[in-house]
């Protein structure tokens, strides 16, 4: 038996052109949507980085005062830093009035007591009682090898009724430096 086809040819290439043009179709319809999906997303991008550098930008006010207020505490800090090291330097020249006085005390001979002693900011003066003169006088010489004395002089010796003398010494300080 013979297959007779009962749907002409034009018919079938009607059809097959109609699938070809409705694929062709498809095809450039997903491509201009692809198109225009590819050239908005750089829009896109830029407005949402346009937004975030408008939110950042306004972040970055909003702490300008808190930059204000970090350099203030940076100059003050610096300022505090100098002050201390003037400070340093300064109390490397003061004298220490308890270590001047143990110092003074390690210098006093046997044959000698101190009756009073002052000290001021540049001078100290010692007052006391001695057998002799040579006492005196290598209580000033011990004086001299303190670090913190200038200079040792004697002001006056003077012999009392019971023997002993009574003495004046002034010690002059270096720098002229404040006592602690």
């Amino acid at each position: 038996m013979k297959d007779i086809n009962l749907i002409p040819a034009e018919y079938m290439r009607k059809k097959r052109r109609s699938r070809e043009l409705a694929a062709w179709g498809t095809c450039i319809i997903v491509g201009i949507i692809l198109l225009v999906v590819l050239l908005s997303l750089p829009y896109y991008m830029i407005f949402s980085l346009s937004s975030l550098d408008k939110s950042l930008e306004s972040q970055v006010k909003s702490l300008e005062p808190v930059q204000k207020d970090i350099d203030t505490l940076t100059q003050m800090e610096n300022e505090i830093k100098v002050h201390n090291d003037v400070v340093r330097l300064l109390s490397k020249d003061r004298v220490s009035a308890s270590g001047l006085i143990e110092d003074i005390g390690g210098c006093v001979p046997t044959n000698l007591s101190i009756k009073s002693l002052t000290l001021n900011e540049k001078n100290i003066s010692l007052e006391g009682l001695a057998r002799d003169n040579s006492s005196i006088v290598i209580f000033a010489l011990n004086l001299r090898s303190i670090k913190q004395v200038k200079d040792v002089s004697i002001k006056s010796s003077t012999a009392d009724e019971s023997g002993l003398l009574s003495f004046h010494i002034e010690v002059t300080l270096k720098g002229g430096g404040e006592t602690k």
